[in-house]
This record gives C-alpha cells, sequence and structure tokens, in this order.
C-alpha cells in the first residue's frame, strides 16, 4: 500500500483501520474530529501530514476551537485530544510522521487541563444565564467603557489583575467580577471590554468576548 500523504488520505486509511474495531459512534466521533481539525489545517497549517507537528496541535486548542468553533464544549474538547492522539500514533506507525514530531504528552496535560478550564468557565456562564433571568441585568455595562482589545494577564490577586494590552502595550489594574474570577490566571489572553464604575475597572463575564489559555500568545490572530 502506498503511504498517504495528504491528511485526507490519511485520515481515511485511520478511519478504514479502525473501522471493524471500534463501536460506530466512536468510529464517527473520529471522523468528526478528524474533519474539525483537518478545517483549520486548510486555513493555518499544512495539509501534507508528513509536516505534521505538535505546535498545529497547539494552536489548534489554543485559539482555533475556543474562536473559531462555535461547537466547542469540554467533552468535545476531551474527545478530540483523545482521538488526535491516536491518529498521532497511527501516523508514527506508518512511517509517515513521528510521535515524537506531532505529540508532546508534557505540554499536552498542560494545555488540555487549561482548555478544559476555559471551556468548564464558558459551560458555568452558560447556566448561570440560562437558570437567572437577573444575571444579564447585573452584569450590564452601566459605566463608560475605557478600552477593548486582546489583554494578557500578567498577574493576579484575589478578585484583581493586571493586564496589559497586546495592541499598544498600555497596562491596566482592574477588578475580575462574576465567575471569570474564580477561572481566569497568569499569562491568560482575553479578549474583552474594560470599563469603569467607582471602584475603577472591572471585568465581568458578560464583557470576556473570548478567553484563551497562556500558549494562544504564539498564534492569536
Amino acid at each position: 500500500m502506498v503511504k498517504p500523504e495528504h491528511f485526507t488520505d490519511c485520515a481515511k486509511q485511520f478511519l478504514g483501520k479502525y473501522a471493524s474495531k471500534v463501536k460506530e459512534k466512536t468510529l464517527k466521533r473520529y471522523e468528526r474530529d478528524l474533519t474539525l481539525f483537518y478545517l483549520y489545517l486548510e486555513s493555518y497549517g499544512n495539509e501534507d501530514a508528513r509536516d505534521l507537528s505538535w505546535y498545529h496541535i497547539e494552536e489548534f486548542f489554543s485559539w482555533w476551537y475556543l474562536r473559531r468553533y462555535t461547537g466547542c464544549s469540554l467533552s468535545g474538547a476531551r474527545g478530540i485530544f483523545a482521538t488526535l492522539r491516536k491518529f498521532c500514533s497511527w501516523l508514527d506507525e506508518q512511517g509517515i510522521a513521528g510521535l515524537n514530531q506531532t505529540w508532546n504528552q508534557k505540554e499536552c496535560r498542560i494545555l488540555k487541563g487549561n482548555v478544559e478550564r476555559i471551556l468548564t468557565w464558558e459551560k458555568e456562564v452558560a447556566v448561570r444565564r440560562s437558570s437567572d433571568s437577573e444575571y444579564w441585568l447585573e452584569q450590564e455595562m452601566e459605566e463608560a467603557e475605557v478600552a477593548e482589545g486582546c489583554f494578557r494577564v500578567i498577574n493576579t490577586f484575589q478578585d484583581k489583575g493586571a493586564l496589559r494590552d497586546l495592541g499598544d502595550d498600555s497596562a491596566y489594574i482592574v477588578r475580575f467580577m462574576g465567575l471569570i474570577s474564580d477561572y481566569i490566571k497568569p499569562g491568560d489572553i482575553i479578549s474583552a471590554a474594560l470599563c469603569r464604575d467607582d471602584r475603577g475597572l472591572y471585568v465581568n463575564d458578560n464583557i470576556v468576548w473570548f478567553f484563551y489559555p497562556p500558549t494562544a500568545s504564539s498564534y492569536i490572530r
């Protein structure tokens, strides 16, 4: 059998191998996960499977999945991590791309934990909004918007944080209000609005538009 080179050809052979080994539901998940990853590769990666690297997987999870895919979810992310790990092992077995090139287990544990933390925040915010009709009203921007953009979290202390604007390098001290205060960590990146009330600048759940792990800083576009 000729070794496939294009990602889609590799995916077809991979799915063919597992067609008789896993349940139909699992096989469909593999196909869905690989199709989603290929959508990222089409625009931002390399479609030649021989050139696949850990950095493609890191970029996919660090910002593409969280921003470009509207169906992102905690269970979905866990499934994609597992599918890509299995696919990368298959590429290694086939001599197409070495596992040491496509997968970094140590970095994967960190990235997976960060992605799960962010998606847990998104899930809890969605639950709060659906069950509490006053939540949107409580979180409305009643004061003037001071700035908006992408900000890196430099450090945090209790419900406060120091932010650096990735656009013009401006620095801000803000309060984190709502659920975001339980999930934000130093190094994270948020696309948000900063607003001011009588206690100073603040950020709440409704004015954080996108939330990324620290690794997104190398890839965000």
